[in-house]
């Protein structure tokens, strides 16, 4: 499994911009996130949240350039996992910003995931 063998994004160089890099991105859904979110212990999306993400705040974050330009990182053309990295603007605090992490298996899977903010 990746977890125990990918490095740590932090040591990672040579991370490909989201102009270049979004090609690399991989298809993930609400479903995987919801997915993710259940095997370690949160709730999960409820019904409403998965069909009207486009009314729910985070949504209004993301559409009002609150996460900045988004990382790729592939560790390895032979690694099962890779990265994606951005930082955020905090609705609490707008002068400030938070680092968040994504790693995913090259399938889709969501792995971990890693953000600084006390708001998690």
């Amino acid at each position: 499994m990746c977890h125990l063998t990918a490095p740590d994004s932090h040591r990672l160089r040579a991370w490909t911009g989201e102009k270049d890099g979004i090609r690399f991105w991989l298809a993930m859904t609400y479903v995987d996130i919801d997915m993710y979110m259940k095997r370690n212990g949160s709730v999960g999306l409820s019904t409403e949240g998965l069909t009207a993400y486009t009314t729910g705040k985070a949504y209004s974050y993301f559409a009002c350039d609150w996460l900045q330009e988004v990382f790729f990182h592939p560790i390895s053309r032979q690694h099962k996992c890779c990265y994606l990295k951005t930082t955020c603007i905090p609705s609490n605090r707008v002068n400030d910003t938070h680092s968040l992490w994504l790693k995913t298996m090259k399938s889709g899977e969501i792995v971990s995931a890693y953000c600084k903010c006390m708001a998690r």
